[in-house]
Formats: C-alpha cells, sequence, structure tokens
C-alpha cells in the first residue's frame, strides 16, 4: 500500500516535477554559463580558464560568508542561495493542502491506515530533493561537458573558493559536502515545511521557511541548516564554520521529528474537510 500510495502522490505532482526540473535546469545553466562567461569569455586569451565540473558546482554553492555588522562590511546577497531555496518551497508549497482537500477523497478511500500517506508524502518529499540535486549536477555535468571542461575530482583548481584544506580533504570529506550537503538540507526543509503545512496551512509554512532561508543568509549558526548549502560556511572547505557531520546531524534530526510530529496530529486530524 504503500508504493501505491506513493504512486498517486507522483502522479499527482507530476505538473510540478516537471517544473521543477525546468527550473532547475534554468538556474543552473544561468549559473554555470555566467561563470563560464567570467572566466573564459569575457578574458583575455592569455588567461582564459575553463572551470571544471567540480569548479563550477562550487561556486554555483558558494554562497556568502556571515554578516557582521560594521561600517567596513555590507551585506552581500547570496542571490544564487536564495533562488535554489526558494525554488524548492515553491514546488513542495500546497502539496500537503492539496492531497488532504481535492485529491483527499481519491488518496484516504484506497488506503486502510493514515500512516501510509504521510510515509508515502514523507518519501515523495525526500524524492524531490533527490530529483533537485540529480537535476543540478546533471546540469552542470553536461554544460560541463559541452564546453570540454574536466569532470574528475582531480581536475578542480580551486577557482570559485581556494579551499584552506588540499582538495580533496581528508577521506575525501569536500567531495562528500559538495554533492550530499544540498540533499540533506533540501530534504530536511521539504519535511519541515509539509509537517508545518499540515499544522496550519501552505502560506504558513511558506513563510516559515523563508523565514528560516533569509535568516540562514546572515548567521552561520549551525542549528540554521538552510544556510549550510553555502560553501563559505563550510568547515571542509574554509577550515571553520559547520561541519559536514553537523549537517547530516541536523538534517536528521528535522527530517525524524518532522516525520514523527506527522504521524502524532495526522490520526486526530479532519482530512476531507475541505474537500
Amino acid at each position: 500500500m504503500f508504493f501505491r500510495a506513493l504512486r498517486l502522490e507522483l502522479q499527482i505532482h507530476r505538473t510540478r516535477l516537471l517544473v521543477l526540473v525546468i527550473g532547475v535546469a534554468l538556474l543552473f545553466i544561468a549559473s554555470d554559463f555566467s561563470y563560464y562567461s567570467q572566466l573564459y569569455l569575457q578574458n583575455f586569451p592569455e588567461s582564459r580558464v575553463t572551470p571544471s565540473f567540480w569548479d563550477q558546482l562550487a561556486h554555483s554553492f558558494e554562497g556568502t560568508y556571515p554578516f557582521i555588522p560594521d561600517r567596513a562590511n555590507t551585506f552581500q546577497i547570496p542571490i544564487v542561495y536564495l533562488m535554489q531555496h526558494l525554488l524548492l518551497l515553491i514546488s513542495l508549497g500546497g502539496t500537503t493542502e492539496s492531497c488532504l482537500g481535492a485529491y483527499g477523497y481519491e488518496l484516504f478511500t484506497r488506503l486502510p491506515k493514515r500512516r501510509i500517506w504521510w510515509y508515502a508524502h514523507s518519501a515523495f518529499c525526500l524524492f524531490v530533493s533527490i530529483l533537485y540535486s540529480f537535476t543540478a549536477f546533471m546540469i552542470t555535468a553536461g554544460f560541463s561537458f559541452i564546453v570540454q571542461a574536466g569532470l574528475s575530482p582531480s581536475d578542480y583548481m580551486g577557482l570559485a573558493l581556494p579551499a584552506i584544506e588540499p582538495w580533496p580533504g581528508q577521506e575525501g570529506i569536500q567531495i562528500f559536502t559538495l554533492l550530499l550537503t544540498p540533499f540533506f538540507v533540501w530534504a530536511a526543509m521539504g519535511l519541515l515545511q509539509q509537517v508545518i503545512e499540515l499544522l496550519t496551512n501552505a502560506w504558513f509554512a511558506f513563510f516559515v521557511l523563508l523565514s528560516l532561508v533569509i535568516a540562514g543568509a546572515f548567521s552561520d549558526s549551525p542549528l540554521l541548516f538552510t544556510s549550510h548549502t553555502m560553501l563559505l560556511r563550510s568547515y571542509s572547505f574554509e577550515g571553520s564554520g559547520t561541519t559536514f557531520q553537523q549537517t547530516v546531524t541536523v538534517c536528521l534530526c528535522v527530517i525524524f521529528v518532522s516525520l514523527v510530529v506527522g504521524l502524532t496530529v495526522l490520526p486526530k486530524k479532519d482530512l476531507l474537510v475541505r474537500g
């Protein structure tokens, strides 16, 4: 029954998934082309550099340093960071309400227990996070292939953020940070957004998560996990900031708590009142 519920989720939200893939593709193509243009097309011939796949990814997830209030410091808005997270929130926003409202009858008359739907819906959020990460990486890999850039980890040049620790770090920690951190962060964001939506409504959940994203742009607190995708805040690359282990721990805690709260609230909720 779980897989049947998950299949229904995918059918119901297939248009959202298509829009997400298109949005991710456009965002990362723009980011990749902008960086390639800066280092190659707009440079003097003798200074031209073709950024590798890993340099492109590092640039896309570079972010900014935490803001320190000072007359000498002006806050740099991490545009790409905000757009990456905003795209996820828009893609997942309202998915819980749509299932409980317009599609509630279709779903819950086919399932023997409510918790099966919550498991399936949580799995759907994890799938969205995987799809987001996979699409971003494949778009960047495709762009790198087209411009004949290096794809191997050994081709990394540290163009976007020269790491204090030698690449790829101890036991390849920088590679793990670069490839897995976005998935963990987006999965935690997705589950948290859905459980808040279950407790309140879609708009409130959206603005709560958006507030966390904006707060993360200013602060480097490990608890503000939304900012962990910014590599300039990463211990693996900068020698200070959030470690990859902290990211995994915080995100898994958020995912677990969201899952448990949903299972606790769902049996007591009047699901079809808006249907």
